[in-house]
């Protein structure tokens, strides 16, 4: 058996970037030498297993031949007679197509090295378009090697135009969707992700709500009627430039989403909020998006004029927004919102209301309301009594509060 480290190891190690990815290919070897040795199997579709002391996975090497639909639509070939070159030779890009001896000799019969000199990020061969997830990891790959001047190269583009075009995506499950898009999410430029999405066609099929209200910011006639309409891939960009919390990133992308009507202003104009918070709702249930999520989005969504309105919103509604984050017990909640505001709008950076906002949540938050507690009274006189006294505390803090 011949034992060689494959792709992201390689890939990152020739490209000088960071990576915890460490992932072995055995060629001549099968199950039963594997576990002779001390391997203990954890594959379910094709032959892996971990190894007895690093736990990193060793796969065998294997090939693949398109069967059905979607990326399950596989069945695997794993034999003492498949070569290391017909390993390489089903993966997706050439960067990630590149094997590396215990001796740190390179295989590369795919010229990926080629590849990483001209920053291109480009498929291995016509078998690309079997996988419709590749449509998504090209997407990934773009973000997360952009700030090195990476590109995906057209041809590329051009196949992943086909996997649209042919219907592929739609046999993608909506756990997969997410994973590599929670995975974008943490890169440096994450929306390249989506840029390169809409560029080969997939993000309409995949995320048509964002798909709508990019064109939507795009659409210079109904931009001179709702000039405040922006791009939520501006909001991601300075959500990544203001945090590296993925929560953060996704709600400020997603908080500002809705359907595309025929009358764009209408549309805005018209639409009860209600709905508005439905869509969105409704493409976190089709994403299976995690909970922490969900809430931090829909939150954003609902304040997301806020920094334009702070000045106008009574205390009740101030001690409302406070409560919505648990506020008075933790800052947490609030800040992830704060940040996400920030970003949606154009500026990306702190704004009164958050400064505001940040000033009353220390005020509530610290509190003393001790004296209230004492009291002889029933669980709601004392929230009532607890409830004024914070709500005294923020009219205190408007009336000295610049706007």
């Amino acid at each position: 058996m011949k034992f060689y480290r494959v792709g992201g190891a390689v890939r990152d190690k020739l490209i000088n970037f960071p990576s915890n990815e460490s992932d072995w290919v055995v060629v001549g070897g099968s199950p039963k030498k594997m576990i002779e040795l001390g391997f203990r199997p954890v594959g379910k579709d094709f032959p892996v297993f971990l190894h007895p002391t690093s736990k990193e996975e060793y796969a065998l090497a294997r090939t693949e031949k398109k069967t059905g639909a979607g990326y399950h639509g596989f069945t695997f070939y794993s034999s003492a007679e498949v070569t290391l070159e017909d390993d390489l030779r089903r993966r997706d890009l050439t960067i990630n197509a590149i094997a590396e001896t215990s001796e740190g000799c390179l295989i590369d019969p795919f010229h990926g090295q080629k590849d990483i000199i001209k920053k291109k990020i480009r498929h291995v061969s016509r078998a690309f378009r079997e996988d419709p997830v590749r449509v998504l990891r090209t997407a990934r790959f773009a973000a997360r090697y952009y700030h090195l001047g990476f590109r995906v190269a057209k041809p590329t583009i051009e196949i992943m135009h086909e996997i649209v075009s042919s219907g592929e995506l739609s046999f993608l499950v909506a756990e997969r969707v997410w994973r590599e898009t929670e995975k974008a999410l943490g890169e440096k430029n994450p929306h390249i992700y989506f840029k390169i999405l809409r560029k080969c066609g997939a993000l309409k099929p995949l995320f048509p709500e964002l798909n709508s209200i990019i064109e939507l910011s795009e659409d210079s006639g109904c931009n001179k009627i709702n000039s405040f309409i922006q791009n939520p891939l501006d909001s991601l960009m300075n959500a990544a430039q203001l945090s590296e919390k993925i929560v953060i990133r996704f709600a400020a992308t997603f908080a500002q989403i809705y359907q595309r009507t025929e009358e764009c202003d209408a549309q805005l104009s018209l639409t009860e909020e209600k709905a508005l918070e439905s869509q969105l709702a409704d493409v976190c249930d089709r994403l299976k998006v995690p909970s922490k999520f969900r809430r931090l989005a829909l939150i954003a969504h609902r304040n997301q004029k806020l920094p334009q309105t702070i000045h106008e919103i009574s205390s009740e509604g101030i001690l409302k927004i406070l409560l919505s984050v648990n506020a008075t017990q933790s800052n947490d909640d609030l800040e992830n919102l704060l940040i996400c505001l920030d970003a949606i709008t154009k500026s990306g950076y702190p704004s009164q209301a958050s400064s505001f906002l940040r000033a009353t949540q220390k005020i509530v938050a610290n509190l003393d309301v001790s004296d209230i507690i004492k009291l002889d009274l029933k669980g709601d006189e004392i929230g009532d009594l607890i409830r004024n006294k914070r709500l005294q505390a923020i009219e205190q803090c408007k009336l000295t509060f610049h706007f």
